[in-house]
């Protein structure tokens, strides 16, 4: 079992053209950070699921086979709360460790129909959905937002 920060350290994922689109409903989601907060006041470790991915060589990009909508949640929190932190240097080596590495790029690229509009929800482009995953992606990324905002106004 792996941290999330092992996870994400040091790699690029990339969701396959041939993978679904962000399948995930609100309930899926509220259930995934139900879990995360229960690891973090609760637990000490828990499965928040399975990561299938395939890597050609060490600095190949990592491709995810089984796992994608966790990870693209995931990124989606992180970013959500790198965006609430408020010490300058902090929220930039966070950005780099979780979103977007300033050498070696984003560290998680969608499929080709899904990457440019993911790409443009955390930079507030407010981009406009053409597609049902889409939509779900816009809908979880603006849920997750008010979950991480709601939390920091209690003071969490």
């Amino acid at each position: 079992m792996q941290t999330a920060y092992s996870v994400f350290d040091g790699r690029r994922f990339f969701v396959p053209d041939y993978q679904r689109d962000y399948a995930w409903t609100l309930r899926d989601i509220d259930q995934f950070l139900s879990d995360i907060e229960g690891v973090l006041y609760y637990e000490d470790r828990h499965c928040l699921g399975y990561l299938i991915t395939a890597q050609m060589g060490h600095d190949d990009p990592t491709y995810i086979l089984d796992g994608q909508q966790e990870i693209i949640t995931l990124t989606m929190l992180f970013a959500n709360l790198v965006g609430e932190l408020e010490d300058d240097s902090l929220r930039h080596v966070q950005y780099a460790t979780f979103i977007k590495h300033p050498l070696r790029g984003r560290r998680l690229q969608l499929s080709s129909n899904n990457h440019l509009f993911f790409v443009e929800l955390p930079d507030n482009k407010n981009p406009t959905p053409t597609s049902a995953g889409q939509n779900r992606l816009k809908d979880a990324y603006l849920h997750i937002r008010l979950k991480v905002q709601s939390i920091k106004e209690e003071g969490g």
